[in-house]
């Protein structure tokens, strides 16, 4: 991909067109992992990254906000690292961040599937995308630590769940643990819930988790407003 295709362009059916496919040869291999678990069900890793761009693309839209917050994030969101915004680069975070499952897949006994130690491996291939995208050293490093961070939100959510009286003390020691880029990993899993299939297998818990994270990034925005 020559650095004249912008991350902007990288949408859910860009990812799916026979353009996105020739240009992304990387997720081909995805069609061929199929994910069973608490989140998945019969779903091909390369459908769940195209689900969750569709999912991030609701996310950052921020409809779930109040007017003052939406702005707030938006305003964030369109802040440049470098040569990219934090929103464009949210796209390579999901184009990458499963990347590697088909290295590490497991099939349990009981039919499961899980992928162990796929986020670090991936981040490894992030800079495998620096010229097509054009970007700049400084915005891989930045993808790569997201990369290598987004699955952990999922445990904090479990974790806040289960102590509710806890998740305002969580979400602010997580912040306080990976600094900036706290709100990308909170809008991270909120689009990898929407891509994954939980709202069919257990909606309550679907509707928890998304509603967790609709109020820890209301509390991120407002730190930064």
């Amino acid at each position: 991909m020559s650095p004249q295709q912008s991350l902007s362009s990288v949408s859910a059916d860009f990812l799916v067109s026979d353009q996105g496919k020739t240009l992304l040869p990387e997720l081909l291999p995805l069609q061929q992992v199929i994910e069973n678990n608490s989140g998945h069900k019969n779903q091909t890793t390369f459908d769940h990254t195209v689900k969750v761009m569709r999912g991030l693309e609701t996310v950052l839209r921020g409809e779930f906000l109040g007017a003052a917050d939406q702005a707030v994030l938006q305003a964030y969101l369109h802040q440049r690292l470098a040569s990219q915004t934090r929103g464009d680069l949210l796209r390579l975070l999901v184009i990458t961040h499963d990347i590697m499952k088909p290295v590490v897949c497991v099939k349990n006994a009981d039919g499961t599937t899980s992928f162990p130690g796929h986020e670090v491996l991936a981040a490894g291939r992030v800079p495998e995308f620096q010229a097509r995208f054009g970007l700049e050293l400084a915005e891989i490093q930045w993808v790569q630590q997201l990369v290598r961070l987004h699955g952990d939100p999922h445990g904090l959510l479990t974790a806040a769940l289960a102590l509710p009286d806890r998740q305002a003390q969580i979400i602010a020691d997580f912040a306080a643990g990976v600094g900036d880029g706290a709100i990308e990993l909170i809008v991270m899993v909120y689009a990898d819930l929407l891509g994954g299939d939980l709202d069919t297998l257990n909606a309550a818990d679907f509707k928890a988790r998304t509603e967790l994270c609709q109020a820890w990034l209301t509390r991120l925005i407002r730190n930064i407003a």
